[in-house]
């Protein structure tokens, strides 16, 4: 689980208090506890202290890991919960990279979230894990967790609860109390041998129903309308979107989830070839590998139509075609192309309502796209706003097979609905000065901001932030210049003539921000024949020299957005501008911001 050190209160050694007492103390206190007070010969003394030291009481010990820091967080919340709640005795506590299989005994129990080094355990040792994952990662959900899980069942531990590894997804509750809260009180129950009492059946929290989970991601999704400009012609170019949001307390360079609803088109294609009704097919969510339903309650109950369009991705292959049995073979590509292949068998007498259940229950949830938002909220609050609502902008690079940028966007009209979740950058937070400060009093710190293609786009809603500070200081801008800005974007070249060219976004994009003399310096590098990286600029004297002055001796902070070679590129040859030890010093400081993606 979590656990987090105290620095200081253990340390704590109060002055001794001195007193004559008239009984000896030490004695009275072996008395009210059954303890004998007669006197044992010092070989006796030091084997009783032996025999003592080797008993060893069952014990909870609590690990967590985890780097946004939600893990520590809920550890220091279980360990409390323990203390309070239960008899149980809390063992070791802390990040799992210190775990020591050592100083786990016999009947222990070892609640852990995440990473785990080998070492072999006692006997009649058990275990529950709680991961902490985003759905919106589908390939890596909860990946760290699954591994964890996979040692102790190769090394022949026993799992504690029914359900070994809870799954919580923060992109449906963040942090994710009500699973937590759930899964908590459960072990408390086990541990004080009440026996589990939590419902394991379709509607527990703890499920691994993967719809049910998709229902409650849904509920904490809000609709907007979308606009863009057309999209010929742009295949491996950058799309701007503007989506119209209700919420207006939108973190400054911080994501939004977009849920890339099927098309019309595709869920009536499904719904004829499953001959289902328009109107009044419903599903039932709970019925997930066969689970039966343990009451009456009607909110497993979806429509077929909203199940096809909003829950599950019809581009992507089946979970399992177990259903498919007796089927002629097919390869599993996508949902639309299996059922388009099998189309007159399910168009046979033979097929029930069941098998239909089994089919729609067999198909893969749909994943939310995470982005950068690339516009300010501070801008939408005076210039941008429509009808009452925000603008947020975001930057989508248009893939030919891309589930949102192509097949999404290309279903979509401009005015259309989308489904959108705002959610925090917890990173960029130190970057991010209260828009509430005394605007007269507002002396912004220099940042190094460094970005490539799609990268730029929280690089984007910095500027319009700084620049709506700025003048709502009515500060002298000429000495306000406070940002050093690396951009990297594609653009056509010799070899690649048919290369979409991104600086038709960027390049006025920046010329309105250096038109108010925002930049202390700009640097461009578009694609180019000689295959210079943005980093690869850093090696000039001049940009050395500036780096050197910046970053040491102006304290400047470095902001870095691309993917992860670019990133790894760029700390590299910091690395050698600065020297290993001057760019450890800044890391260390908490200066070097880096966001990949």
């Amino acid at each position: 689980m979590f656990v987090r050190h105290r620095g200081g209160a253990p340390n704590y050694q109060p002055k001794p208090l001195i007193a004559k007492h008239h009984f000896d103390p030490v004695k009275a206190w072996k008395r009210r506890h059954g303890i004998s007070t007669k006197e044992l010969p010092i070989a006796m003394k030091n084997l009783e202290l032996e025999d003592q030291s080797t008993v060893q009481h069952p014990k909870v010990h609590v690990y967590f890991a985890g780097t946004g820091g939600t893990a520590s967080k809920l550890a220091e919340r279980l360990k409390k919960f323990l203390k309070a709640n239960s008899g149980a005795v809390i063992g070791e506590y802390g990040c799992l990279n210190s775990f020591d299989a050592t100083k786990i005994h016999m009947n222990d129990t070892f609640l852990s979230i995440k990473k785990l080094d080998t070492g072999e355990f006692p006997e009649g040792v058990k275990y529950s894990i709680f991961g902490l994952g985003d759905d919106a990662y589908r390939s890596t959900f909860n990946g760290a967790a699954e591994i964890i899980d996979e040692i102790y069942h190769e090394k022949l531990v026993a799992p504690l609860l029914n359900h070994k590894l809870i799954e919580s997804d923060v992109s449906v509750e963040n942090p994710p109390l009500k699973v937590f809260r759930q899964w908590k009180e459960s072990i408390i129950s086990v541990i004080d041998g009440k026996g589990e009492v939590v419902n394991n059946g379709a509607d527990s929290l703890l499920s691994v129903n993967p719809y049910l989970r998709h229902r409650d991601l849904l509920k904490t999704f809000s609709e907007g309308a979308i606009t863009f400009e057309p999209m010929d012609d742009i295949v491996g170019g950058i799309l701007k979107l503007t989506i119209e949001i209700t919420e207006n307390d939108c973190q400054d360079m911080g994501h939004i989830r977009i849920l890339p609803r099927n098309s019309t088109e595709n869920v009536q294609k499904v719904m004829e070839i499953l001959n289902l009704p328009t109107l009044d097919a419903v599903i039932d969510l709970r019925r997930y590998e066969g689970q039966i339903p343990n009451d009456d309650k009607w909110m497993g109950i979806v429509s077929t139509q909203a199940f096809l369009s909003d829950y599950v991705d019809l581009c992507e292959p089946f979970t399992t075609l177990k259903w498919a049995g007796g089927f002629p073979e097919v390869e599993n590509i996508s949902v639309l192309q299996v059922l388009s292949a099998f189309s007159e068998q399910l168009h046979g007498p033979s097929v029930s309502a069941e098998l239909r259940h089994r089919i729609l229950l067999s198909m893969p949830t749909l994943r939310p796209r995470i982005y950068s938002l690339a516009s300010s909220n501070l801008e939408g609050t005076s210039i941008n706003r429509i009808g009452g609502n925000n603008q947020a902008e975001i930057l989508v690079r248009v893939l030919p097979e891309g589930r949102f940028s192509s097949t999404c966007i290309s279903s979509l009209r401009p005015g259309d609905k989308i489904s959108y979740k705002l959610a925090p950058n917890t990173l960029v937070l130190p970057l991010l000065p209260s828009p509430y400060l005394d605007p007269v009093g507002f002396k912004p710190t220099h940042v190094i901001l460094i970005g490539t293609g799609t990268g730029l786009a929280p690089i984007l809603s910095f500027l319009s932030r700084r620049l709506t500070q700025l003048i709502a200081s009515g500060s002298n801008f000429d000495e306000n210049s406070s940002i050093t800005l690396f951009a990297g974007f594609r653009s056509p070249t010799i070899d690649k003539p048919d290369v979409p060219d991104d600086r038709k976004l960027f390049e006025p994009t920046f010329r309105r921000f250096s038109s108010y003399g925002l930049f202390s310096e700009l640097y461009y590098t578009p694609s180019n024949e000689a295959k210079i990286r943005v980093q690869d600029t850093f090696e000039t004297d001049d940009v050395k020299h500036m780096l050197l002055l910046r970053i040491i001796k102006q304290k400047a902070w470095i902001f870095v957005c691309g993917g992860a070679e670019m990133v790894k590129g760029v700390k590299d040859k910091l690395g050698e501008v600065l020297g290993e030890k001057a760019l450890e010093q800044v890391s260390e400081e908490g200066r070097l911001l880096c966001e990949v993606f």
